[in-house]
């Protein structure tokens, strides 16, 4: 039987998702590039702690993208970051 806690922190990840599928649908409908790379970089972070990298890893990866087409180069830092997280923990050390 499953806790309490487990379900319930799997709920609120499901729920993050959801909401951050939102958030990134509006900040689409008003091309804000800055607040949609920041969707992408939360909803890579929601992924990475369901240990669901490779899904990470995309939104991380279009994160990048995002910033690097309006010059934010913290923005980029910041998912390039995550991204050698997620690395670290696949063992992918090389990468």
């Amino acid at each position: 039987m499953k806790s309490n806690k487990t379900v319930e922190t799997k709920g609120n990840y499901e729920k993050a998702l959801a909401y951050y599928r939102k958030s990134l649908k509006i900040w689409e409908d008003l091309d804000d590039k800055k607040e949609m790379g920041a969707c992408h970089c939360n909803l890579g972070n929601a992924y990475s702690e369901q240990k669901k990298y490779e899904d990470a890893l995309a939104h991380y990866l279009k994160g990048v993208d995002i910033y690097n087409e309006i010059g934010d180069k913290k923005g980029m830092a910041f998912c390039y970051n995550n991204i050698g997280n997620i690395h670290m923990k696949q063992n992918n050390h090389e990468k």
